[in-house]
């Protein structure tokens, strides 16, 4: 799984980009590793190959 941060379009109400992490293959926005209830999906956002079709760059997340 590539691990993105989301794009600040993508940001889901009630929590900051260090708290979410995205998955670059489905788009699926999820709580980051180091968070309670890490892992639960809270949005969907873009994917890594519709971020490079629109031209964005991409934050990597570290994978811990």
């Amino acid at each position: 799984m590539d691990v993105m941060y989301p794009q600040r379009d993508e940001i889901v109400a009630g929590y900051s980009v260090d708290m979410l992490t995205k998955c670059g293959a489905c788009g699926a926005i999820f709580l980051s590793f180091d968070q309670k209830d890490k892992g639960r999906i809270v949005g969907r956002g873009r994917t890594f190959e519709e971020e490079q079709s629109q031209g964005l760059s991409m934050r990597h997340a570290p994978n811990d």
